[in-house]
């Protein structure tokens, strides 16, 4: 089934693709903007456009040719686009699902704080008083 699709959406992106790069050429565009533009999208927009021959004078044609070929690059441009990001978002979804979870330290508690009287009375000084006699 996955094939059927990929082969199915090939023919439609490169099948068009194809005949407007030839249709391109045929009206004196660079067809090599015209390879990947969008399939049938980009099959009828050089089909609307005019040839190049019929501009009236030098600037109209190098004008012609400059926003058909940029036309014909975008369209191309748009076409790549999906091409390359879904296999990358693809791939970071795939990834983000297979991280491991961070591993938790356990919690450290602090020792409680002694106040400062029964800080000056240590052991020893109570078992040094406890051998004199003192009673």
């Amino acid at each position: 089934m996955e094939i059927m699709i990929l082969f199915g959406s090939s023919v439609l992106v490169f099948g068009p693709g194809l005949l407007a790069a030839v249709i391109a050429w045929n009206k004196a565009y660079r067809p090599w903007f015209w390879l990947l533009a969008m399939g049938p999208i980009g099959l009828l927009w050089i089909l609307m456009t005019p040839g190049l021959l019929q501009a009236a004078t030098p600037e109209e044609r190098e004008r012609w040719e400059t926003r058909t070929d940029w036309s014909g690059g975008i369209l191309s441009g748009l076409t790549m686009l999906p091409m390359f990001a879904l296999p990358l978002i693809g791939m970071l979804v795939f990834m983000s699902l297979r991280a491991p979870m961070p591993m938790r330290a356990p919690m450290q508690t602090a020792p409680m704080p002694v106040p400062m009287s029964q800080q000056s009375e240590s052991p020893e000084s109570l078992s040094q008083s406890g051998s004199t006699g003192k009673a």
